[in-house]
């Protein structure tokens, strides 16, 4: 078995714009008890997670990751057409003194 560490290609990003425009969304499921939950003891999003991505406000978003996800890919010389992404999304509301331990998502992009 081949296990290769480094170097490790990261790709990060930021969008403002869409950030502002995201926010709203984020906020309106925070406050829905259909979406929200005190898991790790902190408001978020995360065991509704496939059914947040599926929501239409959230579909900017998706496109993004999409679209970035495939140039990110390209770039690393994977021919991206056959390549289908399972998008999952969550929100979190943290304030000072939460805390949210670093972990892995193995096959996440």
């Amino acid at each position: 078995m081949l296990s290769f560490h480094f170097p490790t290609a990261i790709y990060s990003d930021t969008n403002i714009e869409l950030a502002e425009q995201m926010l709203p969304a984020a906020k309106k499921y925070l406050n829905d008890e259909k979406f929200a939950n005190k898991k790790f003891n902190y408001t978020n999003t995360y065991d509704n997670s496939w059914l947040l991505a599926n929501q239409p406000d959230v579909k900017p978003f998706i496109e993004y990751i999409n679209v970035s996800g495939r140039r990110f890919l390209n770039s690393l010389g994977y021919f991206n057409d056959d390549i289908q992404f399972v998008e999952q999304v969550f929100v979190s509301e943290m304030f000072k003194g939460n805390y949210h331990p670093g972990h892995t998502h193995p096959g996440s992009i």
